[in-house]
């Protein structure tokens, strides 16, 4: 197993730009490192949805994306 990031506020992919998503990224990662003293490689990105500048900007960041091989669409559920 192995900690991850998956931003601060898991915001909407289609509003969030690309400065806002990696600021979450960089706040969630220093979190977690004074939490854990790890600082996390592996980042998860809300619904998979990445556009290629926020993909060039986590490699930057020293991430590798986590994303899965079947996407079973929960976060389109509209009731709790």
């Amino acid at each position: 197993h192995a900690l991850g990031n998956h931003t601060w506020t898991h915001g909407e992919p289609r509003r969030t730009s690309t400065a806002e998503f990696l600021g979450e990224v960089r706040e969630t990662d220093d979190w977690l490192e004074e939490l854990t003293g790890v600082r996390p490689y592996w980042m998860r990105p809300p619904k998979g949805e990445l556009t290629a500048r926020k993909l060039t900007g986590l490699w930057r960041l020293n991430h590798g994306v986590a994303l899965w091989n079947i996407d079973p669409r929960d976060y389109r559920m509209t009731s709790s």
